[in-house]
């Protein structure tokens, strides 16, 4: 995406009680990274539902600030030009991963909203597809004949 659609996104889509992003879309491979807090309301009491734990309860709490942010971008008459061009995720960060957090088994750091286009999908030529298909199939009956 380009980058005045991510600022039209960060301006536009984030509320007071859906994300509070605390810096500016930060440019990385494949998209933009916004870092923030999900501040839609906890609901980590189990309750009468015996299947509910804290974990699922984050997760849904996580699944329903992806669809708010989404029903926004849908729904606001400022975004109709960006809409069909943005496509975001809420994820742990990928770009915090060090070798310590490794070393002592931290899965868990910070999530951040990861914004790309809508077709993730690299692109690639399809001579170039056919061409690697071709040289590999050569060089493996190259190999399986002993050349």
């Amino acid at each position: 995406p380009s980058e005045e659609d991510v600022d039209v996104f960060f301006k536009e889509v984030f509320g007071k009680r859906t994300f509070n992003p605390v810096k500016k879309p930060q440019a990385v491979p494949g998209g933009y990274i916004i870092w923030g807090e999900n501040k839609l309301p906890s609901n980590d009491v189990v309750g009468d539902n015996k299947d509910s734990t804290p974990s699922s309860s984050s997760n849904s709490r996580n699944d329903e600030l992806v669809a708010l942010l989404q029903e926004e971008l849908d729904t606001k008459e400022s975004l109709t030009e960006i809409k069909d061009r943005l496509q975001f995720y809420y994820m742990v960060d990928p770009t915090s991963t060090n070798e310590e957090m490794i070393d002592l088994g931290e899965e868990y750091d910070s999530p951040v909203l990861y914004v790309t286009g809508r077709d993730i999908e690299p692109d690639t030529n399809k001579l170039v597809k056919l061409g690697v298909s071709l040289l590999s199939g050569v060089l493996a009956a190259g190999f399986a004949a002993g050349l």
